[in-house]
């Protein structure tokens, strides 16, 4: 009798249909690289990198699937690369792009798991794992089911290879979904990537600036001190190409709005009330801002990028002393 049940069981239990158990919605994202530059990269090394978020809006939690355990009523996301990846320097899973000699990685933040094609390693759950398919559990609160789920992909670019130049283009992960009853995951969204990859490698040499003397009335009374030439030399192994910039103040909080390009005075700068503004072409600077620089390179391997600093009033009354800051200006090139 005891056989008999059981056989009764398992026929009753194989002729359920598969049907999915919650309906889901993925976005579509993009890893946009910019101008990513791999000059001086070494094989099996990152040279670029960028984040998106993913994420999943789900109608239910399997409330209408069979009062079988828990388990059963879970969602696997899944991230499910375009490609075979292959081992390259420290990344153990580097997918091919349409650039020959970059490869690109990717892994989830929150959980700092690397995805990859196997099954199980491209998979991320809201509670607990599914039966026979691992993954990865995330951290509490960052799904609110029914409603959303968030994953946070990173990918990096890798050097494996002699590189070409050129635009990176093409979908490199299907965003799907797994739910129970169904027999295979839903692809609801994708990631492309844009971007472009350069070669060329420049260096710059440190420039140190003596701003003059200024009287502090006049700098309290709001009169700068006369402008100094700040030339920051670029020496290429080829013509750089789309060349931009980025300044940022290493000592000296930013004074008043971003775009006055105004730093207080630091470091074994004595004076109160004092600081220093940065210009170019006739405008103020904008701090932590990346900046086209206008300049054509046309062919030649040495380019000039002119800067202008002065001392300025930071307060209502400028004391006598020294005036001392440090700043670094970053270069973006093809």
């Amino acid at each position: 009798m005891k056989i008999l049940i059981r056989a009764l069981f398992l026929l009753v239990l194989c002729s359920l249909p598969y049907v999915s158990y919650a309906n889901c919605t993925g976005t579509n994202a993009t890893f946009a690289f910019g101008n990513a530059n791999a000059g001086s990269a070494s094989i099996g090394s990152s040279f670029a990198t960028t984040t998106v978020a993913v994420t999943y809006t789900c109608s239910d939690k399997g409330a209408n699937a069979p009062s079988w355990p828990t388990v059963y009523n879970n969602w696997s996301f899944q991230t499910l690369p375009v490609g075979n990846g292959v081992p390259a320097g420290n990344f153990s899973k580097v997918f091919p792009t349409n650039i020959g000699g970059v490869g690109i990685t990717f892994k989830e933040v929150l959980t700092n798991s690397p995805i990859s094609e196997t099954i199980g390693k491209n998979s991320f759950c809201w509670s607990t794992p599914l039966v026979n398919d691992p993954c990865y559990v995330l951290p509490s609160g960052r799904c609110t089911l029914p409603g959303t789920c968030v994953l946070n992909i990173q990918a990096d670019l890798i050097k494996t290879g002699n590189i070409s130049p050129g635009a990176l283009s093409g979908k490199v992960i299907n965003v799907s979904y797994y739910a129970f009853g169904a027999t295979t995951g839903t692809i609801v969204g994708g990631i492309n990537m844009t971007g472009t990859v350069g070669t060329t490698t420049c260096t710059i040499a440190p420039v140190t600036v003596n701003l003059g003397t200024a009287q502090p009335r006049n700098l309290t009374n709001g009169q700068p001190s006369s402008p100094k030439p700040v030339n920051l030399r670029l020496v290429c192994d080829k013509p750089p190409q789309n060349l931009s910039y980025q300044m940022s103040p290493l000592s000296g909080a930013v004074v008043g709005n971003a775009c006055d390009g105004t730093m207080r005075n630091a470091g074994t700068g004595t004076a109160r009330n004092a600081g220093i503004r940065f210009m170019r072409e006739g405008a103020n600077i904008c701090w932590n801002t990346a900046t086209p620089t206008n300049i054509s390179a046309g062919s030649s391997k040495v380019i000039d990028v002119q800067f202008f600093a002065q001392m300025i009033g930071t307060g209502r009354t400028t004391s006598s002393g020294s005036v001392v800051g440090n700043a670094v200006a970053t270069f973006t090139y093809q």
